[in-house]
């Protein structure tokens, strides 16, 4: 009897061990050399340092997978849903998941003017969602907001498609968009 009991502690004790080294491995995982998965629904992005939730808000991680749709939200109702540690990204950091296969048209936000020839749209015929699906699985072809408000209307923000990769500014009051919450790297 002592045996068998003995057998089930050393099998669970062995089981245990896996599963420590295969979570300590799959928190050191590389997507595609620039994203680290942090094994907890977050990955950290190797060129800009920020920690991302991987899901959208209204999306949950399931281990492996975003479950559930994304929410849609007025501009203003994004700015709130910040949440302990977490924040709306401002335009520069969320413009830096887009992810166009070829070229990509330049842009003249920095100067808070908007030229649609000059809008950051990826050309060609764009993968969609433009941005790493592997790391951000289930991310909808929409706008998503980000925190920097328009200089010359300041009743309206900035957004980035994940349809087409094109930067725009949207009315805080009307326009909806989705949310994907960001916080600076520990």
């Amino acid at each position: 009897m002592m045996i068998k009991k003995f057998n089930v502690v050393s099998v669970t004790a062995a089981t245990l061990l896996c599963l420590l080294s295969m979570s300590s491995a799959q928190a050191n995982t590389l997507i595609n050399a620039r994203y680290v998965d942090n094994n907890d629904g977050t990955i950290t992005d190797t060129v800009t340092s920020l920690t991302w939730q991987r899901c959208s808000l209204g999306q949950t991680w399931l281990a492996s997978a975003c479950s559930g749709k994304a929410a849609r939200y007025r501009g203003e109702q994004a700015i709130e849903l910040v949440k302990a540690g977490w924040r709306l990204p401002s335009i520069a950091e969320l413009d830096t998941l887009v992810q166009c296969q070829g070229e990509r048209q330049p842009d003249k936000r920095a100067e808070d003017e908007y030229i649609n020839d000059t809008n950051a749209q990826c050309l060609g015929e764009p993968e969609q969602p433009t941005i790493n699906a592997e790391a951000f699985p289930a991310t909808a072809k929409d706008w998503y907001w980000s925190a920097t408000s328009h200089e010359e209307s300041t009743g309206s923000a900035w957004r980035v498609s994940f349809e087409n990769g094109s930067v725009y500014y949207g009315n805080k009051v009307y326009g909806l968009g989705r949310v994907r919450l960001v916080r600076s790297s520990e």
